[in-house]
C-alpha cells in the first residue's frame, strides 16, 4: 500500500474534514479530492511518471559520467559532451549542465590553470 494510499485511509477512518486533513497532514484539498475520484473509479493512487522524455543520460551510466568529471575537473561543458559522445550518445550542452545540475555536480575550475 503506497503512501498516498495510507494517508487516504486514515482520513477516512478518522473522519477528519478535508481542511483538517490538510492541516494535519500538509496535504492540500486538491489533492484529496483528486485521491478520493480515483479511489472511486478503481484507479491506483500511486504516483504516476513525470511529464517528458526520459533523461538522456540514464541512471546506469551517472556513475561513468561521475568518473569522467572527476578524472577532468577543469574541462568544459562542451569538452564533457564531446568526451561523453565517443562512448555514449551525443549530447547538446544544455542537456550536460542540467544533468550536472541534477546530480550536483559543480565544474569548479583551477584558477591557476591558463
Amino acid at each position: 500500500m503506497g503512501k498516498r494510499s495510507k494517508q487516504r485511509g486514515r482520513a477516512e477512518a478518522s473522519g477528519l474534514s478535508t481542511a483538517e486533513i490538510k492541516r494535519t497532514t500538509g496535504v492540500s484539498p486538491n489533492s484529496t479530492g483528486r485521491w478520493e475520484r480515483r479511489q472511486v473509479a478503481g484507479e491506483s493512487l500511486e504516483p504516476g511518471h513525470p511529464p517528458g522524455p526520459p533523461h538522456q543520460i540514464t541512471l546506469e551510466q551517472e556513475p561513468a559520467l561521475r568518473e569522467q568529471v572527476a578524472a577532468h575537473r577543469d574541462a568544459t561543458l562542451a569538452e564533457h559532451c564531446a568526451w561523453w559522445a565517443q562512448t555514449y550518445t551525443d549530447v547538446s550542452v544544455p542537456t550536460m549542465s542540467r544533468t550536472f545540475r541534477r546530480l550536483g555536480i559543480t565544474l569548479k575550475k583551477d584558477h591557476d590553470r591558463h
